[in-house]
């Protein structure tokens, strides 16, 4: 595809990154493919280097929009397309990609679609792409993770996600709009709220997936859920538009059952509780009804999510004023 630039930021992630590569180069044989090895040991790549001539960049940058600024100012071509280094796309991605830009409209400079389990997954990671899609573990941004087949939406922050997200390269370079380089996650948040505030216009399209690889260890599972939540109030620092009072639910779960044995002598104090778990069973039991028999990891992931995001939330509180002296100065 002409006029499109594939923009990689990967680390220590060989094995994801060649099987990737390989379907780029299929489907994407003329377009720039722009890969950025941040903090990694450069020699590792030496063998995809020689087997695939795009153009590599190295550095040591501390955050990854530091390393995708850097790659935009490589960038030659009018579209830009952000890709993770452990998706996988489906045979039809670039198929699916000519058909939006023929039925494009001129004012749209943002376009992305979700992500989805891939083929052959796990029993772990089949029942943690289920619990991705169900309202109470991801609230309004569970259109990120499904694939539900209808309408061209208008795309904003809560369906857009970076792992998959299209950006005319012009329409931010004269806005001088660029990812936050103070965030370790959630930062393409801020940029799509930052493409919609200077009228740009973004749509989300659920026909156009990528493959994205489930985290189904719970260290690193634990890791990546507490990040967001500790992010997404880092973010809001940036631009307080980003605030949604969706997102302290969970840190108020966190407080509330942490409080529990301080108020055994209250008055139906379990109320809250109770409504919790069934809300849970419910839901869990909904989003896997095609999948019956997964129900139970779901209901388990979904709370654990919940507790995770909670207290990613809650640290990201108790920093605000340090992040405020910091990033004030």
């Amino acid at each position: 595809m002409k006029d499109v630039s594939i923009i990689l930021v990967t680390h220590k992630r060989l094995r994801d990154l060649t099987l990737l590569l390989e379907q780029i180069s299929i489907q994407f044989s003329s377009s720039e493919i722009v890969i950025i090895i941040n903090n990694d040991k450069t020699t590792n790549y030496a063998q995809l280097k020689n087997k695939y001539p795009f153009l590599w960049l190295e550095g040591n940058f501390q955050t990854p929009g530091l390393a995708r600024n850097y790659g935009i100012s490589q960038c030659q071509n009018d579209w830009l397309l952000f890709l993770d280094d452990d998706i996988q796309l489906p045979d039809d991605f670039s198929i699916t990609s000519q058909n939006i830009f023929k039925n494009l409209s001129e004012n749209v400079v943002a376009f992305g679609g979700p992500d989805q389990n891939p083929p052959q997954s796990n029993l772990f990671s089949n029942a943690l792409s289920l619990t991705l899609t169900s309202p109470l573990a991801t609230a309004h941004t569970r259109l990120r993770h499904s694939k539900v087949i209808g309408k061209i939406q208008s795309g904003d922050e809560s369906n857009l996600i970076l792992c998959n997200l299209w950006i005319k390269k012009e329409f931010i370079i004269n806005n001088n709009i660029k990812f936050n380089e103070f965030l370790f996650r959630n930062e393409e948040n801020l940029l799509i709220e930052e493409v919609l505030n200077h009228g740009g216009n973004a749509e989300y399209h659920p026909e156009l997936s990528v493959f994205h690889r489930r985290k189904t260890r719970l260290d690193h599972l634990s890791k990546a859920v507490f990040s967001s939540g500790k992010h997404r109030i880092k973010s809001i620092f940036f631009n307080k538009r980003l605030f949604n009072f969706l997102f302290l639910i969970p840190a108020l779960l966190v407080l509330y059952v942490v409080s529990l044995p301080f108020l055994s002598k209250v008055p139906y104090v379990l109320v809250p509780l109770k409504i919790y778990l069934t809300l849970s069973l419910f839901i869990s039991l909904k989003v896997s009804s095609n999948k019956a028999s997964l129900w139970p990891l779901v209901i388990l992931y979904q709370i654990f999510l919940n507790i995770l995001y909670g207290l990613g939330i809650i640290y990201g509180l108790i920093c605000w004023p340090y992040w405020h002296f910091r990033l004030r100065k």
